[in-house]
């Protein structure tokens, strides 16, 4: 501490001692106790999986050499004595066995306690690697569940357009023209484009389209490119002739009353040939005045 009353910042990152002892309290003042080793041990899984007591063990070999030797009291007064010294070291032989394999496994025992603090540690994070892998996979199933409850982002540009205007602004014209009619243009709308469309026409054609030298004198007017070449087509007098209107005025008179027939255009080669036909060796006389015309 400073002379001036001010902790200095390696007083503050310093743990505070109290009678020769670090405390937990931090500089905020919360004091934090850490848990002893041995509520540590505690809270580890006891893992008992494979392992017999030792006390089983010693009572097991116990009840086995004290069997083998009440046996083998059995059957030697009936043996020679070569063959009861033969039995007698057979069975020293394989209880010396037996004790010292027990005797390794008390000398072992003494590190029990640390083998199976070492047992209950891997049991317990083997515990919780298979919460953490459950974790995870629940997390993974969530989202799939969840994706298609997923809620679309708002759509703030409509919400403007509706708030501003009244209507939807960018509705895609196919849509528009199928369901709500075109209004037709105006006398002057149409002059108006005509006049444009002229305007495109006659710039293409100055700039872009190739014209031969034939064809040089035109004209445009309508929306269209009228071209003036003369003696290159028109009119022959073999030139063949084809129907292509008639009318029937045949007076009818109904009450006094004069009524006219009409009939259809003439067109295709269907009618002229249905015409030819029927007039097919006749000798064609002028009509009567107001009779009819073809």
């Amino acid at each position: 501490m400073n002379f001036n009353g001010s902790m200095a910042v390696a007083d503050i990152a310093r743990p505070l001692t109290m009678n020769g002892k670090e405390s937990g309290m931090n500089g905020n003042g919360y004091h934090h106790e850490e848990p002893a080793v041995e509520d540590l041990e505690r809270m580890l899984p006891d893992v008992n999986e494979g392992q017999v007591p030792f006390g089983m063990i010693v009572s097991r070999v116990a009840q086995q050499i004290y069997a083998e030797l009440q046996e083998v009291a059995e059957t030697l007064p009936g043996m020679s004595d070569v063959a009861r010294k033969r039995t007698l070291a057979d069975f020293v032989v394989a209880t010396k066995k037996q004790v010292v394999k027990l005797y390794a496994i008390a000398k072992w025992a003494r590190e029990a306690e640390t083998v199976q603090k070492c047992l209950n540690l891997v049991g317990f994070l083997m515990n919780q690697k298979y919460e953490i892998d459950s974790a995870i996979g629940r997390l993974h199933q969530i989202h799939d569940e969840l994706n298609p409850e997923r809620l679309g982002n708002h759509d703030l540009l409509t919400s403007l357009d509706v708030l501003t205007t009244g209507t939807y602004q960018r509705l895609p014209t196919i849509i528009k023209k199928s369901v709500i009619p075109v209004k037709p243009l105006t006398n002057p709308e149409v002059v108006s484009t005509f006049r444009e469309l002229e305007q495109v026409m006659r710039y293409r054609l100055r700039t872009t389209e190739y014209i031969p030298v034939e064809m040089m004198q035109c004209r445009i007017a309508g929306g269209r490119v009228y071209f003036t070449v003369p003696n290159l087509v028109g009119a022959q007098k073999d030139d063949g002739w084809f129907t292509t209107h008639f009318e029937f005025l045949i007076g009818i008179g109904i009450g006094g009353d004069a009524t006219e027939g009409r009939g259809g255009e003439g067109r295709g080669g269907g009618r002229r040939c249905r015409i030819e036909r029927k007039g097919a060796g006749r000798v064609a006389r002028p009509p009567a005045a107001g009779a009819g015309r073809v």
